[in-house]
């Protein structure tokens, strides 16, 4: 009965499938972007001066939209209209109808 069944495939050590993950450049700028998060979060809650919580955050948002924004600038200069250029347009109208619905004066 046993010979019927599969040879396990050999399994890799974590710190193997770790190191090929972070050959992607898109995972270290996750890695980057996650750890710029966490820092930005923990002096904004330990009562760190705005402009330092403000600085991390914003290296965050730099380090995790690089990338997409600069596919997206090409992808204009190219004159090629993917779905990406679209889901970018769509977000940033739906993103100022959601602010004009929660100011609270309304206008």
């Amino acid at each position: 009965m046993t010979a019927l069944l599969p040879a396990p495939a050999p399994r890799t050590a974590p710190t193997q499938r770790a190191a090929r993950l972070l050959r992607l450049p898109e995972v270290r700028w996750a890695v980057v972007a996650t750890v710029l998060f966490a820092l930005g979060g923990g002096a904004q809650l330990a009562g760190a001066p705005a402009p330092v919580w403000w600085t991390l955050l914003l290296a965050c948002c730099a380090a995790g939209g690089w990338e997409p924004g600069l596919a997206g600038l090409r992808a204009l200069r190219g004159r090629r209209r993917g779905t990406f250029v679209y889901y970018t347009v769509a977000d940033d109208q739906l993103g100022r109808l959601l602010t004009q619905a929660l100011e609270p004066d309304g206008s």
